[in-house]
This record gives structure tokens, sequence and C-alpha cells, in this order.
């Protein structure tokens, strides 16, 4: 009777160990051959994409079974996967381009913030991919940190190369954060994958070169340095978070000390001051990015129907996103609670915000490890396919978004927000009762 009955069982096991060979063979052939193209095609993209996401998803239902074989043959799986990506020109963002470019100006001794890339004073100093860098008549947006970054890179090599090997060199880094808070919680690392896998970390990082790697990397180790009663590291890394991207300021009440605020004052003057000039222009780029582009909106595109003044909705969304800020800081705050709080207090930024490019989906992905969510995974994971949009723009030079996937993209969102709601009224109405 045991061997009628393990006959089945070995047979099961058996299959499934055959499935996670077929979806791993299809994982890796979908995202290389999506690096080897060398013009974007969206059949090609949404093939590639689609595959390597749908093994994921299998991979999530097989974690808590997999084994250490397993484990570490997906981990190098992705580890090579990052390294294709790693040769290749970006095909989904220009963004790279303009960072090199920051950095250039920076070293040669110019102000980046004051200087756009069209500037004619300038001209000494572009490369022969200068005609790739867009919005060259914005100066820089991006934070000082991160300007700083660029420089650093910049003044050792300014190669593409050279700036997704240290970008994704602070992704590897990230991971072994991931993996040492996972090791103080006695949970499995076997929850690596969740994020080391995702085809988002792979393509917008190792793929395009975006910082977000050092910004979540940052933010991380101030997470893990406040929960190991670290105040000095916890403090530092929100300063280097926020100013890398300043959206992390919505952080601020995950830390607590009387350092934190003299620390974020400090770390903002010392790290701009090599770009002061009178006040003029440190935020230029900025103020136009908050005030005028939207892209891939949540409920910013909602409100567009009801307003007439699209200044007037982004103050109104502004407003609601501070209530819910004060509502999730009114909340008792333990431990356990503090990966959930920062992934909703990001998620709910993204959700009113004007633009989310699919790379921001980065700012919730390592959170997700310690605070599943399959609602915002889901979220994250179809957030490129904003990337539609490219197609119609290489063929035409029109920038037209099709919202029927932007709904599809936010529909995981809006689900969860309206089964909350509905939850919530029925809890009102029992109390009322």
């Amino acid at each position: 009777m045991r061997s009628l009955i393990g006959i089945p069982r070995r047979l099961f096991r058996l299959t499934e160990r055959a499935f996670v060979l077929i979806f791993l063979l299809l994982y890796g052939f979908s995202l290389a051959a999506f690096s080897r193209q060398t013009e974007f095609s969206w059949p090609a993209f949404w093939v590639c994409y689609l595959g390597a996401l749908g093994s994921y998803v299998y991979w999530l239902r097989c974690l808590p079974a997999m084994t250490r074989g397993e484990l570490l043959g997906l981990l190098g799986t992705g580890l090579g996967l990052r390294l294709l990506f790693l040769f290749q020109d970006p095909l989904l963002s220009a963004d790279l381009y303009r960072c090199i470019w920051e950095g250039l100006v920076t070293v040669g001794g110019k102000n980046p913030y004051l200087l756009p890339p069209a500037h004619p004073a300038l001209v000494d100093l572009r490369p022969a991919w200068h005609h790739l860098i867009n919005h060259p008549d914005y100066p820089a947006i991006y934070p000082p940190l991160t300007t700083l970054f660029n420089a650093l890179v910049a003044a050792i090599r300014p190669t593409p190369f050279f700036y997704k090997s240290c970008l994704g060199f602070c992704d590897l880094l990230l991971t072994l954060v991931i993996g040492l808070r996972l090791k103080a919680r006695a949970r499995s690392r076997r929850y690596l994958l969740l994020y080391f896998l995702h085809p988002l970390a792979i393509i917008e990082i190792w793929g395009s070169g975006h910082h977000e790697a050092l910004v979540m990397l940052a933010a991380l180790i101030a997470l893990h340095a406040q929960e190991r009663c670290q105040p000095w590291l916890a403090v530092s890394g929100l300063v280097a978070a926020v100013f890398s991207k300043y959206f992390f300021l919505v952080l601020l009440r995950e830390f607590s000390g009387r350092r934190l605020l003299p620390a974020l004052v400090l770390g903002g003057f010392l790290l701009f001051l090599p770009f002061y000039a009178n006040g003029r222009g440190l935020f230029f780029s900025l103020c136009a990015y908050l005030e005028h582009w939207d892209f891939n909106a949540g409920l910013y595109r909602l409100g567009t129907y009801l307003f007439t003044n699209h200044f007037h909705l982004r103050l109104v969304l502004a407003g609601a996103y501070l209530v819910f800020w004060l509502y999730i800081n009114s909340r008792p705050l333990s431990l356990a609670d503090r990966d959930r709080r920062a992934l909703s207090l990001l998620a709910g930024l993204l959700l009113v915000s004007p633009t989310v490019h699919p790379w921001y989906g980065l700012w919730l992905l390592p959170l997700l490890v310690f605070a599943p969510s399959p609602a915002l995974l889901g979220f994250v994971s179809l957030l490129p396919l904003s990337y539609i949009v490219l197609e119609n723009y290489q063929r035409s030079g029109v920038w037209q978004e099709n919202y029927l996937v932007t709904f599809i993209i936010y529909l995981p969102l809006l689900a969860v927000l309206g089964n909350s709601l509905a939850c919530r009224l029925r809890q009102l109405a029992g109390t009322g009762g």
C-alpha cells in the first residue's frame, strides 16, 4: 500500500520539478529574447515580459516547498539574466544618458541644476550620445545625492555599461540587505526570490539603469537599522533615501529620535552646497514635473474628467494624500507593522501621483518581501504595460496613452481600495446597529 501511495507522490513530485524546469527555461528564454532586441517591438515585449511574469507567478506558488538546490539554481538564473541585460543598451528609457550627462557636467565644474543639456555653454562636454538625452531644455531634476553619485560614476568611467554596473552592485547589496532582514525575522531566504526574480527589477535596473536600486538600498538599510536599534545608521539611511528621491520624505514618521530632523536639515545643506547659486534653479525642473507632467496616472486620470483646472486637481489630490498620511501615522506603530505602513504610504503616493513610471514599482517590490500583498504585487507587475505608448510614439512621434491599459494596471489597487471601503462601511453599519 505504501508503494501504491508513494508512487503517485513521487510522480507528482517529479512532475512538479519538471514544471519548475520548464518555467525556468521559459523565464530565461523570455528575458534573454527581450534583451537581444535592437529596436523596441511591442509584440516582442508582450510575449517576453508576460512569459517571464507567468514563470515568476508559478515560482511564487512553489516557494514553500522549494529545495535548497532549486533556490540556488533560481538565484543563479536571476544573476545570469542580470548580467545579460548589463551588456545591452537601454531600450525602454533614456534616463541613463541624462544621469551620465549630469555627472559629466558636475565633474566639468558646471552646475547641472542651472544649465540644461541644450545650453551652448556645455557644447565642449557633449559626448557622441548627447542626442539621446531626454528633455534637453530642462536642467537637472534629481536630488543632490543622486547627482553626486552620477558625478562619481562619470569621473571614473562615463559609459552606460559602467553606470549600470554600479547600479547593479547596489541591486546586489539590496538583495543582501533583504536576506539579512529575512534572517533577523527567522524567515526562509527563499522569499528573496520575490524580489530577485521579478522581471521588473532586472529590466529597470540592469537594463535601463534606473537609480531606484540606490534609493531602495538606502531605505531598506534605514528600516533594518531602526529595527536593530542603530539610530545613526537609520538616520543616515533615511537622509540618503530622501536626497536620492524626495518622495521618501513620506517615510519620516517610520523613524524616531531627536537626531532625525537636524540630520535631514544638515544633510540637505551639505549635499546641496556644491550646487547652490543664490537659490536659483535648484528646483526648477522638479516644480515643472510636479505642476505639468503626467503619465500613467491613477486617481489623477479619473479626476481630469471632473476638474477643468488640472493644477487645482493636483492640489486636491495632495490634500487627500496628506489626510491619508495623517490617518496612517495616527495608528499605533509596532515592529510588525513597520513595513506594511511604509508600503501603504508609498502605494498611496503612487495612487494619487500624476506621473507613475514603470520603475516606480521598485519602491514597493523590496517591501513586498516582508509585507506580502497580492494586489500590490499585481500592480507592480502590470506597470510595464504602460510602455505600450512607446510603440505609437516611435512610429508616429505622437505620445498618446491608452487609458484602457491604465485602467488594467490600476485595477488591483482599485479592487483592494473598494473592498477595504466596503468592509469599513459594513463595520460602521454593524456598530450603528
